[in-house]
């Protein structure tokens, strides 16, 4: 996350499921040393953000509940409403529930609501709206995000080339938010 010039600056976080392999860089750490990733932390405990752009990964697979007509604003939207078990073991499950509300003419995400469970009774957590999509290699994909009335651009790529050290030599923070990047020779 790129939060400069804000004081929350450049954080940058790697959690690796296929090795349980995670580290964080900021300003405020010393060098990052890559660490096992705690058993609480899981796949569905790392959903916000990604889960809305992908919808379902390796890691993170939402389970059908149900499926519902509902109304955002004065827009018609089809609502598939998903759960994602996120069960470790020695804890209580903590399953967290994901809405997503497509468009029905265009059939793209435009909300998807996280919630969890109090009781019976399911609580929003955040409900993040898309907007301004386009076609980035065949795949339409949105370029705005709104949460909390926060406006955020969006920049999404697919099937890039990256720098495949990042996931067993951390990066510096001086490397800054372009370290994912190969190295190219010059």
């Amino acid at each position: 996350m790129d939060l400069r010039p804000d004081v929350f600056g450049l954080t940058v976080e790697m959690f690796n499921f296929d090795s349980n392999t995670h580290y964080l860089i900021n300003s405020d750490n010393p060098p990052p040393v890559r660490q096992a990733i705690p058993r609480t932390e899981t796949s569905a405990s790392q959903t916000h953000g990604l889960l809305a752009y992908l919808l379902e990964t390796k890691w993170v697979k939402p389970e059908l509940v149900s499926a519902s007509t509902e109304q955002i604003g004065r827009r018609t939207v089809d609502v598939v409403h998903t759960v994602l078990r996120d069960d470790v073991e020695g804890f209580a499950p903590e399953n967290k529930c994901v809405d997503f509300a497509f468009d029905r003419e265009t059939h793209l995400p435009i909300r998807v609501s996280y919630y969890h469970k109090h009781g019976d009774t399911k609580v929003l957590d955040v409900a993040q709206d898309l907007s301004a999509y386009t076609e980035v290699s065949g795949i339409r994909v949105p370029q705005r995000s709104e949460v909390d009335g926060r406006v955020d651009r969006i920049r999404i790529q697919v099937n890039v080339e990256y720098n495949e050290d990042l996931f067993s030599k951390p990066a510096s923070i001086s490397a800054g938010p372009e370290a994912w990047k190969p190295k190219m020779n010059k």
